[in-house]
């Protein structure tokens, strides 16, 4: 219970420095979160999503292949990275929940718990 709640506490300070870089719109919102995240941006454009979907795709890859080459430093610019290009489809979209989670188990398996 205790590791749920650290990792639970991880994602929420990541949404709070997520929201901090962001403007207030009322359009997207995002669970447990007050503020509101703009809406994405060209999110019509089904080449250009494909596009953002693969780079972010490929930011989570390097991301694992650092953790297993113990080169946290990396592993975790690359979530932050993924964590940006999800930011794309919307603070309630599946890459934006599975990045917070990716970071939420990357800092309680770095043992982060604080950050």
């Amino acid at each position: 219970l205790a590791a749920r709640i650290a990792a639970g506490a991880a994602a929420s300070a990541l949404v709070n420095a997520r929201r901090s870089t962001l403007a207030e719109s009322p359009s997207v919102s995002v669970p447990g979160v007050d503020e509101r995240l703009p809406p994405p941006a060209k999110l019509d454009d089904p080449e250009y999503n494909a596009a953002v979907l693969e780079r972010w795709r490929e930011h989570v890859r390097q991301a694992r292949e650092a953790w297993q080459r113990k080169d946290m430093p990396a592993a975790e610019a690359q979530l932050k990275q993924a964590l940006e290009a999800a930011g794309h489809f919307g603070g309630s979209s599946a890459p934006m929940a599975t990045s917070l989670l990716n970071m939420a188990q990357f800092y309680r398996r770095a043992n982060r718990q604080a950050d």
